[in-house]
């Protein structure tokens, strides 16, 4: 009965938005389902030794000697390696409950024998949650029919780049950001050769240093207000804010969207040069932000007839976001994210190049 009620309120609870965990619930369930099994077979084997059913667990019954809790803990292990593919340290949580040496072997059996039979039926639990959220993870090797050695990366990759020069005007910042989704932007240097990549911006910096543009303007409106101090790289790298602090910066980027539809408008209102400077990222007698300082000049980047398997290598064992895609002037030519290394992306590349 009480398998009946906890394992459908755990499944709801746990795809709910309460803030509970998956550890107990499937130790427990286990629990329930091995005491379950372990004493029906018991009871059957019983049964099939013509002796009642009644009983079979007291003095001077010959199944006396076994512990009906003895179940619950191989269910529980069973279950739980099963659906989270956990093995040794599955074990080491299980014999430390039972404090009884003697039990690592069957543990060690039941935790084996759920996790072969499980890999043959079902993906673990983790893994399918992160389908089910079409999070891009890269599995140990890549999920391709053949394999990616000869596969050039600029098959695979995202092109034209959109590129940040080192020093921006703030409307074509803004209009980028409300433009594009990308979240990281090669910058460029001009030289003699052409536009040659110097690092990578992502798009929390870019947006960091709108959100100052946007109050040292407040502050340049207010005579007696003093401008804020530049962000520094700890206030850029940042990750754990109060709630009050989130809902700031969620009205400030509001803030920055909004400006540039209002950029567009003062643009197209002019004579007409506004297209030219979206282009080109200059206006005429506009705020610039000089990007320099907060570039990342150690991002990575590969030649764009790179091997696509060692490209998928790189990413997740260095555990990389995006990589730049230069030609051998290091000029851009594209950009590689994990999303573009997923399985169905990979077999439409090579069915292409093939084809070609």
């Amino acid at each position: 009965a009480m398998l009946a009620v906890y394992f459908p309120a755990a499944a709801v609870i746990a795809g709910s938005a309460i803030s509970t965990g998956l550890f107990v619930p499937m130790l427990l369930i286990g629990c329930l389902i091995g005491r379950m099994v372990g004493l029906a077979t018991v009871h059957l084997a019983a049964r099939w030794a013509g002796e009642g059913s009644t009983g079979i667990f007291l003095s001077p019954s010959p199944w006396a000697w076994i512990d009906p809790g003895v179940f619950a803990l191989f269910g529980a292990a069973a279950f739980m390696g099963g659906t989270t593919r956990l093995t040794m340290s599955l074990a080491v949580i299980m014999l430390e409950m039972s404090n009884d040496v003697r039990m690592l072997l069957p543990v060690l059996v039941a935790i084996g024998t759920a996790k072969c039979v499980a890999d043959a039926v079902t993906p673990a639990l983790y893994h399918g949650q992160l389908a089910l959220k079409a999070v891009p993870y890269l599995n140990e090797a890549p999920a391709a029919a053949v394999s990616l050695d000869l596969l050039p990366v600029s098959r695979l990759m995202a092109s034209p780049v959109v590129t940040f020069r080192e020093r921006m005007a703030v409307s074509h910042l803004r209009r980028v950001l409300r433009d594009t989704t990308h979240n990281g932007f090669p910058v460029v240097r001009t030289t003699q050769q052409g536009q040659v990549v110097v690092g990578l911006i992502t798009r929390p910096v870019v947006m960091a240093l709108l959100r100052h543009d946007l109050q040292v303007e407040a502050a340049g409106r207010r005579s007696r207000s003093a401008a804020p101090p530049a962000p520094t790289y700890g206030d850029l790298s940042r990750v754990h804010v109060s709630p009050a602090q989130q809902r700031a910066i969620s009205e400030q980027q509001l803030a920055v969207l909004q400006a540039a539809a209002g950029d567009e408008a003062a643009e197209a209102l002019g004579n007409g040069s506004g297209s030219a400077a979206a282009d080109t990222g200059q206006t005429e007698g506009g705020r610039e932000i000089d990007l320099q300082p907060y570039v990342n000049t150690s991002a990575l980047t590969v030649d764009e007839g790179f091997s696509a398997e060692r490209t998928y290598i790189l990413l997740r064992t260095l555990g990389l976001r995006h990589i730049t895609i230069v030609d051998r002037g290091n000029h851009p030519k594209g950009m590689i994210t994990r999303k573009d290394l997923l399985g169905y992306r990979l077999d439409e590349a090579v069915q292409q190049f093939q084809m070609t």
